[in-house]
């Protein structure tokens, strides 16, 4: 029983020691509670934090797939309160691009109203190729 508390006393300490060096070194790289991203450091919280995009994808007019109309990105699948994110606003074009081959007319166009991680928006709109 001894060794298991003192196991357990011993991960923790780890834990918490890991953890708050993490912090100092982020404090000290510049870092500043409810300022600028902090710096990512090995042990830290956010070390495995990926940056994402979000993208609201439309076509207009719809595509048809397997007889459905797909006005929208979420409109591919089962909704559950969010729409797919990716990594790049790049991977979000190609899917756009790729959901194209299923267009209903000559000229489709495509929406893209994107917010990146820094909180900034685009909007971009093009033509299926």
């Amino acid at each position: 029983m001894k060794r298991r508390v003192a196991y357990f006393l011993g991960l923790c300490f780890t834990l918490v020691t890991l953890q708050l060096r993490a912090q100092v070194v982020q404090l000290a790289a510049g870092y500043r509670p409810f300022g600028q991203a902090a710096k990512r450091v090995a042990f830290s919280w956010d070390m495995f934090a990926v940056g994402i995009q979000r993208c609201a994808v439309t076509w207009a007019p719809p595509l048809s797939i397997e007889g459905k109309s797909v006005a929208r990105w979420r409109d591919r699948g089962t909704y559950f309160e969010w729409d797919t994110a990716r990594s790049s606003v790049d991977g979000y074009e190609q899917e756009a691009v790729v959901a194209c081959d299923y267009r209903t007319a000559p000229v489709t166009t495509v929406r893209m109203y994107c917010i990146n991680s820094d909180g900034e928006a685009s909007d971009t709109w093009f033509r299926c190729p």
